[in-house]
């Protein structure tokens, strides 16, 4: 069955994710800030603005959604983590450090405010406070270890 997707032309369509308390329930998300909701298990489909996304003038590709249970978190570029607690009705927009090696690339929810986030370079990051915190999971990203085998 062919699906029908209030998309605007160029958009790319990057991820999808399922509520896991109501899996009729999910998004897709893709470039230019797009997120598209669906309520009847993906029969149609609906465009949803974050409000927490819409400020300092950036257009987000909005790269990564993940969810456990009706906690759910985005993570996308320029580096942006969004966190929903109630399956999507309200999202939060949660501080990244200008200091994370690379951009924000794929998060997956774990539950309990537990995440793991990857970068383009490589890194992992973990928390289980709702992202308060974060730690690494590997010593140092793949481009610093391939950095430093390439220079000695």
């Amino acid at each position: 069955m062919q699906v029908d997707l209030p998309l605007d032309a160029g958009v790319v369509l990057l991820d999808i994710g399922f509520a896991g308390d109501n899996p009729n329930h999910g998004y897709v998300l893709g470039t230019r800030q797009t997120l598209l909701e669906t309520l009847d298990g993906g029969k149609t489909w609906e465009k949803r603005t974050i409000e927490a996304a819409r400020d300092e003038g950036f257009n987000y590709r909005f790269n990564s959604i993940s969810f456990s249970g009706s906690e759910g978190w985005i993570i996308g570029k320029p580096a942006i983590l969004l966190h929903t607690a109630d399956g999507g009705k309200n999202w939060e927009r949660i501080p990244l450090s200008n200091k994370l090696p690379g951009t924000p690339l794929l998060i997956t929810a774990l539950g309990n405010g537990a995440a793991e986030m990857t970068t383009d370079q490589g890194a992992i990051y973990v928390t289980d406070n709702t992202a308060y915190t974060w730690t690494a999971a590997v010593q140092e990203t793949v481009d610093a270890t391939l950095n430093r085998t390439v220079s000695s």
